[in-house]
């Protein structure tokens, strides 16, 4: 087979095992909800929906493009993380839980689903930093070996990882946010859904700080991944080298 024929087939398999993400994080939601309002897992729906909006916005922006196989591998790899340090620790003790992820399950165990909205949102912005800042760039490096390992490029193209800093995801986050206060707003009633108004105008009328802070961490977290393994290079060719044994 081809190398174009083997990158068509790899980018439909890799899009059709990540459109398959929305439908786990809608069980996941599912899972949750149904514990009832006073179970502790309850409240992780809250940033399971931002991260299914999320999802659904960036799969959609990539679904008519030929060259986004890197992307749809890093979306399945991102949903494993969420279910290394989310799903599969809620109830584990804290210092058993990544660095990264400890402040929003710490927070999350404060918190019912009738706490303060802006409980709520500080929430949802605490677990978007640990998955952007801490879970993104270790699953582009995931991606980045996959690739590398079918067709011996040793790294994403530039145009590749500008579908996870750039324009597209950027679009992504910000129609998610605004999705997400809309699916809320509908559900709330009161004060809290005059918060959440607020809340929507401040997305809109900070669009260009928020979204500079995501690229922020999207950025620096793929930076730290690629410096560790740099560093891991070096010193395995170092003098801890076995050549040097």
């Amino acid at each position: 087979m081809s190398r174009p024929d083997t990158e068509s087939v790899e980018l439909h398999r890799w899009k059709t095992r990540a459109e398959t993400v929305d439908g786990e994080l809608c069980t996941m939601i599912e899972a949750f909800r149904a514990t009832g309002p006073d179970h502790p897992h309850h409240i992780h729906q809250l940033f399971a929906e931002l991260y299914l909006c999320t999802t659904r916005h960036w799969l959609a922006r990539l679904a008519d493009r030929e060259d986004s196989e890197y992307a749809y591998r890093v979306i399945c790899h991102f949903l494993q993380f969420y279910k290394d340090h989310v799903l599969d620790r809620i109830d584990h003790p804290l210092d058993t839980i990544a660095p990264h992820w400890r402040s929003y399950h710490r927070m999350a165990r404060r918190q019912t689903i009738q706490s303060p909205i802006s409980a709520h949102l500080i929430l949802i912005s605490v677990g978007a930093r640990a998955h952007t800042h801490g879970d993104l760039g270790h699953a582009m490096s995931l991606a980045e070996k996959d690739i590398a390992h079918r067709c011996g490029s040793g790294s994403a193209s530039l145009a590749e990882r500008q579908k996870i800093f750039g324009g597209i995801a950027d679009d992504a986050f910000y129609h998610a946010a605004l999705d997400y206060v809309a699916l809320h707003h509908a559900r709330q009633a009161g004060w809290r859904r005059i918060v959440l108004k607020l809340y929507r105008v401040g997305l809109y009328t900070l669009r260009p700080v928020w979204l500079s802070v995501f690229q922020w961490w999207r950025r620096t977290g793929y930076g730290k991944v690629v410096a560790a393994t740099a560093r891991s290079r070096t010193t395995y060719w170092g003098k801890d080298s076995p050549q040097d044994l």
